[in-house]
């Protein structure tokens, strides 16, 4: 650093040498590739996933809709498992998603406002055409429903997820409560 400062107000904490410390190359993952060489299953299997994920979100609009509740501008989410070390914004640009999140165990929690997701059915029809090349053999698994319990693991605090009513479809709402109030005193 150049011993005068353009900018004096600027008091700088570090001055020195910074090694820098880069991500996680992903991984060689048997998963993956078991993906590659069987691309017109994987592909048939996420192309489903997603048209469930579709239809469950439409329905839920629907219901909402039914029940008089307003409409919630969020986004839709999903969980998406990858190979640990993935870059997580190359694939959520690949796939014309947003990355909300990611863990270091290759989770990603993503969101998109297009609930066709076009760009995402383009990368898996390109996978299955290419036989295997591109980013979809690295999507392990695609968790889509709110109340999907790997996905709920993966996003609540065990303490929070000890009070989640799976079984009790009843108290669902009085559920969703105590886990607002929990998530939010975090």
């Amino acid at each position: 650093m150049p011993p005068t400062s353009e900018f004096p107000h600027l008091h700088l904490a570090y001055r020195g040498q910074y090694t820098p410390k880069y991500p996680l190359s992903p991984r060689s993952n048997e998963e993956a590739k078991r993906n590659r060489a069987d691309s017109a299953t994987h592909a048939t299997r996420l192309r489903h996933t997603l048209d469930r994920w579709v239809v469950d979100f439409e329905e839920g609009r629907r219901l909402r809709d039914n029940r008089g509740l307003p409409v919630v501008p969020a986004a839709a989410s999903f969980v998406l498992r990858v190979p640990e070390g993935s870059d997580g914004d190359a694939i959520a640009y690949a796939l014309g998603v947003d990355l909300v999140a990611e863990t270091s165990e290759g989770l990603m929690l993503m969101a998109t406002t297009d609930i066709s997701v076009q760009k995402m059915r383009g990368v898996i029809d390109a996978f299955e055409l290419s036989g295997g090349s591109g980013q979809a053999g690295n999507l392990l698994d695609v968790y889509t429903g709110p109340d999907d319990p790997r996905r709920l693991e993966q996003i609540l605090a065990p303490e929070v997820l000890a009070l989640w009513p799976f079984e009790d479809c009843s108290n669902r709402r009085r559920g969703n409560r105590m886990v607002a109030s929990a998530i939010s005193s975090r």
